[in-house]
């Protein structure tokens, strides 16, 4: 089910642009209010196919990984979870990360893939 290139990533991950804004004053994302606090933000046309996990890491830096696995081809139960608080998982094959930092912890050898962010007020912009 691997399917990577030469450089450890994987040639089947879903493109798609990300060009998405999070109101953080919304309800469904009072969570990012607090230091390691995360959200999901739902797929669409500007958040991915499975859309993202977005994470707090200081007073103004957060960290969207997306939810496609980023080490085996996209199906139906590889899409990234957060799981305990602590650690994103991979349903496909157990796979964790770090949720605060995206480092692996078992079986995939390769971090998700994030994309930059830019928090203007309450607004949190991811794009890519």
């Amino acid at each position: 089910m691997q399917c990577e290139n030469g450089d450890k990533t994987t040639d089947c991950f879903p493109k798609s642009t990300i060009n998405y804004q999070v109101n953080l004053d919304l309800p469904a994302y009072q969570n990012l209010a607090s230091i390691n606090g995360w959200a999901y933000v739902p797929g669409g046309p500007l958040s991915g196919t499975n859309g993202l996990i977005i994470v707090k890491k200081g007073t103004y830096e957060f960290k969207a990984y997306d939810r496609n696995a980023p080490h085996i081809c996209p199906t139906a139960n590889s899409v990234l979870e957060v799981k305990d608080d602590i650690y994103i998982y991979c349903p496909e094959d157990n796979a964790k990360w770090i949720l605060n930092s995206g480092q692996p912890l078992e079986v995939a050898g390769i971090s998700p893939k994030t994309y930059p962010t830019h928090l203007i007020g309450n607004t949190l912009y991811i794009s890519y």
